[in-house]
């Protein structure tokens, strides 16, 4: 197996690919498909470990983000492509994160969108990403039928209902809709800083939106 897969071009050496078949042995994921999916990942995207490869896309099949290791190789691909992984920190993130984006009822791909939406609008990391989007979802949750609240009233100024008011199942667009609105409403930078805080409890990181 092991030699197999080296000579398939894959991997810088024997060991490394040895390395990475023990690692896919101890986690529980399909041997051959995960180090091969790992490797040609790590083939194009060269400065990237593939032991964290391996990890990030192992939690995205465990997690239900992703059928496959297959399906999790082409998710990551087209994140990298499209600047998700701009702070250097996207495999670690999906790998402390996927559990959550899933019981959010996020699909991988739902998942990754957010994130580099986030990037987009201002945020610093795609862990910023994360922990805002876990935030939003615990805020708007706590804020449900209190009209005094911050969360509530940045979500009329938005004009945007609140899922647990309204018995909607949670999802990108809703999370996805707070960031944008929030970044495109016409108010000053200072008053956008103020709904986002009011929304997250804190910047988590975000830089002012423009």
């Amino acid at each position: 197996l092991i030699s197999g897969i080296f000579y398939d071009d894959l991997g810088e050496s024997i060991n490394q690919v040895a390395g990475l078949v023990l690692q896919a042995k101890q986690i529980g994921a399909p041997v051959e498909d995960a180090t091969r999916a790992a490797l040609q990942f790590t083939k194009v995207f060269t400065d990237q470990d593939p032991k964290a490869v391996l990890n990030a896309m192992n939690q995205l099949v465990s997690s239900g983000l992703v059928k496959n290791f297959k399906e999790a190789g082409d998710l990551l691909t087209v994140a990298f492509q499209n600047g998700a992984n701009r702070a250097g920190d996207l495999l670690n993130t999906i790998t402390t994160n996927a559990t959550a984006f899933k019981d959010m009822g996020l699909t991988g791909k739902e998942a990754v969108g957010l994130i580099t939406q986030g990037l987009d609008a201002g945020f610093k990391s795609a862990n910023d990403v994360a922990n805002s989007v876990t935030k939003i979802k615990q805020n708007v949750t706590n804020a449900a039928g209190n009209e005094n609240s911050d969360v509530t009233k940045t979500l009329n100024m938005l004009g945007i209902a609140n899922p647990a008011d309204t018995g909607k199942a949670w999802s990108k667009d809703f999370i996805a809709n707070v960031i944008s609105s929030i970044q495109n409403a016409p108010v000053s930078e200072s008053e956008k800083q103020k709904m986002l805080s009011n929304i997250l409890g804190g910047k988590m990181g975000a830089k002012e939106f423009s």
